[in-house]
């Protein structure tokens, strides 16, 4: 009998991607620094390493 091939799965990579958003200019606690930092404290708390991170901020998305 034969038994089907399991293919092995491939080590999954987790990506990282930061978006911000300015409504308000003048918004202090909304401001892209508030936000993109606020981002880098929860990616390292996920557990993702600083070259990830520097990553995604470098090429975070502004909308």
């Amino acid at each position: 009998m034969n038994t089907p091939k399991t293919a092995s799965a491939a080590p999954v990579r987790p990506e990282l991607a930061f978006s911000l958003r300015l409504s308000r200019a003048s918004d202090e606690s909304s401001s892209l620094d508030v936000q993109l930092r606020a981002c880098r404290i929860k990616a390292e708390a996920l557990g993702f390493d600083a070259e990830t991170i520097a990553a995604a901020a470098a090429n975070a998305y502004v909308t």
